[in-house]
């Protein structure tokens, strides 16, 4: 049984899983995964996860992926927006 304060978040979740459409994972040729959903609506949407981070560094690369985390974010000298790459 869920903590009291649990209950409500975890009714929620099941609310939305239940309404969620089903995902499909397509693995193409090049090893690229495409997770796709049919929402039903004239949108698209697009993300982008790496199979990478910390957890994946060893004594020779230590610390790469927290500069690559805070180069992804660079603010432009030129510029006050933020860069995405």
């Amino acid at each position: 049984m869920l903590p009291k304060k649990w209950r409500s978040t975890a009714a929620a979740h099941a609310e939305v899983t239940v309404n969620s459409p089903p995902t499909t994972v397509t693995t193409l040729d090049s090893g690229l995964r495409v997770a796709t959903e049919d929402s039903g609506s004239p949108t698209a949407t697009i993300g982008l996860w790496i199979d990478a981070g910390s957890r994946f560094e060893t004594e020779k690369n230590n610390g790469v992926a927290h500069f690559l985390e805070h180069m992804a974010f660079k603010v432009c000298s030129h510029s006050s927006s933020i860069i995405y790459f």
